[in-house]
């Protein structure tokens, strides 16, 4: 019965640490709290698109399309979905690269 002795202590670690990360993790709007058979807490919205935890918002990409600002989806960084001739910015540039500035693991260069 050593084995077991050993094994219950530490599987009752594992479930205090994991509730503990369910309970500190913190998602945007529409994103709810998932738990992958591996333990690993996350992010999560209906389109199955995921972030880690306590991630800061993105800003929302504002487009103008035939004479009407458009707000993109969370996590569209540019107009082209809209209209592919656009540029590869937002109109609000500023936010974007200031996001970026503060998370520069998130930039994808062309």
């Amino acid at each position: 019965m050593p084995q077991l002795s050993l094994f219950v202590p530490l599987l009752l670690t594992c479930i205090v640490t994991n509730t503990q990360a369910l309970n500190n993790c913190k998602c945007w709007k529409d994103f709810e709290v998932v738990t992958n058979p591996f333990g690993d807490v996350f992010c999560q919205d209906k389109k199955n698109r995921t972030f880690n935890c306590n991630e800061e918002e993105p800003p929302l990409c504002l487009c103008t399309h035939k004479g009407k600002t458009v707000i993109l989806d969370l996590g569209e960084s540019n107009c082209q979905s809209i209209d592919p001739t656009r540029g590869s910015w937002c109109e609000n540039r500023e936010d974007w690269v200031a996001y970026f500035d503060r998370h520069p693991e998130f930039l994808m260069l062309d």
